[in-house]
């Protein structure tokens, strides 16, 4: 995937309230639940407060499953209308998303 590739989908989330940008430019999940070592859940489908956003795109729910030793990893990512997630598809999301997933087991070998 290009860079402007990557900057665009960025965009797009942080346009629909999905991640943030901190002031030292880091990116950052919105509106989350986390249950330590067991699922990590984020959405856009609230603003502040819990008030309904007007146009919700996506709610993502990761899980962590301990197998034989091993954690299975589990990704799912529902969207409101179909339209929506051809449009993610169409952004480059099964690949952004392995590329996510290779990031983050090169992270866990390196702790």
């Amino acid at each position: 995937m290009s860079l402007p590739a990557i900057s665009k989908h960025f965009k797009v989330l942080e346009d629909a309230a999905l991640i943030a940008r901190s002031r030292d430019a880091q990116w950052r999940p919105s509106l989350r639940c986390v249950v330590k070592n067991e699922r990590l859940v984020f959405t856009n489908a609230y603003t502040k407060a819990w008030e309904p956003s007007e146009k919700p795109f996506m709610t993502v729910i990761l899980t962590f499953e301990n197998e034989s030793g091993k954690t299975k990893y589990t990704a799912r990512v529902l969207h409101w209308p179909v339209a929506d997630r051809e449009a993610h598809e169409k952004m480059g999301f099964h690949q952004g998303w392995g590329q996510c997933t290779d990031q983050l087991v090169a992270l866990v070998r390196k702790s």
